[in-house]
């Protein structure tokens, strides 16, 4: 699954007009299937599909879907996802993330008015893009841009921010430390001041070794002529 390049610039002015109730929207690739409610029963889906309230989303093995909001925030679900629209109005959205991953991109309406549960954890968005995945065991979340609040069963708190990543486990939650640049889930240009940075101290490296280099060629070649056969049988004495 290709990694989500959305900013929330871009979401922005792409935006729809607020509505009292969220319109949202399920795109499915591959075998997805869905039900309007816990006691229904599934049905595949393979066209645009309207969510709402109550509705609960599974993807299959190799499969994928998109979900979008009347105001262009968007998630996707990788493969063998199950998610869940538990409320769906202007105050406030809820989700559910059973297992799985999401790579979501909230803003406009929702940017701060989201709530998403995974069994280990709790999370209030803060019009944020970012990746979350989950299951029985752990939850892992990995920011992109913007902010999100996160409790974990045991009523421990955390905020994960801009480019950091978060592990919720069973047994409480670790400590959220910033992701590499290189690292496929951070986004390109998010900390541009970091990556210049970074990149100023590759060039600073390069640079020092390069003169090193010069340095011992020039000793090496200086060595040679010190102890040049020839030299040296002409300070022999004898």
């Amino acid at each position: 699954m290709e990694t989500l390049r959305i900013s929330v610039g871009l979401i922005l002015l792409c935006a729809a007009p607020l509505y009292a109730a969220p319109g949202i929207r399920l795109s499915p690739q591959g075998a997805v299937e869905m039900r309007t409610g816990p006691q229904d029963a599934w049905y595949a889906v393979s066209a645009p599909t309207a969510l709402r309230a109550g509705s609960e989303v599974r993807t299959g093995r190799d499969a994928s879907a998109e979900i979008d909001f009347s105001d262009g925030s968007k998630v996707r679900l990788a493969s063998d996802t199950s998610f869940n629209v538990d409320q769906a109005e202007s105050a406030e959205s809820r989700f559910t993330l059973l297992r799985g991953k999401i790579q979501a991109a909230f803003a406009g309406l929702f940017s701060s008015k989201i709530r998403l549960r995974t069994p280990t954890a709790v999370c209030a968005v803060r019009g944020t893009v970012f990746e979350l995945s989950a299951d029985d065991k752990d939850t892992a979340i990995s920011m992109a841009e913007g902010l999100i609040e996160v409790k974990d069963n045991k009523g421990n708190n955390a905020v994960v921010s801009s480019e950091e990543t978060l592990k919720i486990g069973q047994d409480g939650m670790g400590t959220p430390h910033l992701l590499s640049l290189t690292d496929t889930r951070a986004l390109d240009a998010v900390r541009p001041t970091a990556v210049h940075q970074e990149m100023a101290r590759d060039q600073t490296r390069t640079m020092v070794e390069e003169l090193r280099n010069r340095e011992l060629k020039a000793n090496e070649a200086q060595l040679g002529k010190v102890f040049d056969p020839i030299k040296l049988d002409r300070l022999d004495p004898d």
